[in-house]
């Protein structure tokens, strides 16, 4: 009788261990580390990406934004992202794709066009500033 006792607690104690642990509520970032290696570098990608890729747009597309702008655009970008994959909404849509496209359409909606560079070619040289004999 104490042996079968004795297996009934060992038995219970390993299906214990085994089972899958809680997923705790109060860390829900924890989630996303819980993938494959090719999750977490589809992850760091995108983060990088979404971090800077709206600013290259709006630069190439010769727009201006002053600094704490940019850095807000930055930081929106890759938190849109991990929000996305927090939400587990990156199975259907990459999280790239919200990274940047949110935090580009803000930032040409509040950038200023760029002046353009006068060019030297454009002044003719006899204007140019007059010499001291």
């Amino acid at each position: 009788m104490l042996g079968l006792t004795a297996d009934v607690i060992g038995l219970g104690f390993f299906f214990l261990m085994v089972r899958r642990p809680p997923r705790s509520t109060l860390f829900p970032y924890t989630t996303l580390f819980r993938s494959s290696v090719f999750g977490l570098v589809m992850l760091a990608w995108s983060t990088l990406a979404c971090a800077f890729g709206p600013l290259m747009i709006v630069q190439s597309l010769g727009r201006r934004l002053n600094q704490p702008t940019a850095i807000a655009l930055m930081l929106g970008g890759v938190a849109i992202a991990f929000l996305w994959r927090m939400q587990g909404w990156h199975v259907q849509v990459y999280e790239g794709l919200p990274g940047i496209l949110i935090p580009t359409l803000i930032g040409l909606a509040i950038s200023h066009k760029a002046p353009r560079r006068a060019e030297a070619s454009d002044a003719p040289v006899s204007e140019a500033a007059p010499s001291k004999p």
